[in-house]
């Protein structure tokens, strides 16, 4: 209402993404840019051996995916991240796609293949 009120298209723009999403990354204004984060996975070895929510360093990445996967776009609009803080505990998980695994799955532990993974987001880091 405010925004309306105020008759600021800017203002009434960015209360509209907050409140509905951003279209794409471009968009978003720094603080829905979060670098940096962990990157865990599953880890699947020979004779039952493996590892479970295992860290994966971001040095064993190729350098032209490595941003992408440390890196998470905030893109849903503010009530989605509201839900994730109460309803896990205070972190989130973004899934990484499994196409990228076929890149860097069997490079990571020696012996075993990286069967899942994702981006480890603390909630705290959308309080800041």
């Amino acid at each position: 209402m405010l925004a309306s009120k105020l008759r600021n298209k800017e203002f009434d723009e960015w209360v509209n993404n907050e409140l509905s999403g951003y279209k794409n990354k471009n968009q978003l204004p720094n603080y829905r840019i979060l670098e940096k984060v962990e990157i865990r996975g599953h880890f699947s070895g020979a004779f039952g051996s493996g590892l479970q929510n295992a860290h994966i360093p971001p040095s064993c990445l190729n350098k032209d995916i490595r941003e992408s996967l440390t890196s998470v776009y905030l893109l849903s609009g503010i009530s989605v991240y509201e839900q994730l803080l109460y309803n896990d505990e205070g972190n989130f998980h973004e899934a990484i796609p499994s196409d990228f695994l076929v890149y860097f799955g069997d490079k990571i532990h020696e012996n075993m293949t990286c069967m899942s993974a994702w981006k480890d987001i603390p909630g705290a880091l959308l309080l800041d």
